[in-house]
This record gives structure tokens, sequence and C-alpha cells, in this order.
């Protein structure tokens, strides 16, 4: 019997999988953004996007997104960031 790790490696060439994650968030996130127009970390979550921060800069910078930050403070004084789209820039492709 195949284990996930062992597919995993069968299925892709080393240095494929950090690039096809990133791709598939950033995707992910872009189609969350287009349809809510807000995000937040419990979200982000859900969607299965573990570094929000990560994906938020590379479609500002890569997509050229015009997306704002602002900080909110939760109950218990715990804070975290939420982001609201401004304006869409392109829209990221899945490498195949």
């Amino acid at each position: 019997m195949e284990t996930g790790y062992s597919k995993l490696e069968n299925n892709i060439k080393l240095g494929e999988l950090h690039t096809d994650d990133k791709l598939s968030g950033n995707i992910r996130l872009a189609s969350w953004l287009i349809k809510y127009k807000k995000i937040n970390p419990i979200q982000a979550l859900e969607l299965g996007i573990y570094r929000l921060s990560a994906r938020i800069y590379d479609l500002r910078h890569d997509y050229d997104w015009s997306i704002e930050c602002n900080i909110e403070q939760m109950a218990g004084k715990k804070k975290h960031s939420s982001y609201k789209l401004i304006s869409q820039g392109k829209m990221p492709k899945k490498i195949k």
C-alpha cells in the first residue's frame, strides 16, 4: 500500500511542490477576495492558506493587486490582521 508521502513523492518532482502549493493558495485567495472582498486569518485557514500575509504579498507584488491591511482587536485584547480588496490585478495562473 502506498503512503501519502510516497504517493506525493511519485507524483511531484523535487522542487515543484512549494511552487505548486504557493500558486494554488494564490488562486484560492484571489477567488475569495473577488467574491467576498475581505479575508481574515480564520477564513484563510478554512481555505487551506496557512501563511496569509505571504499570499497577500504575492498578490500585491507579483500580480499588481491593491489590498489594504487592517489591524483588528478581538476579545481578550488579541490582535490580528484582516485584508480588504481595493482593486484587482492580474489573476494568478496554476503551472501545469
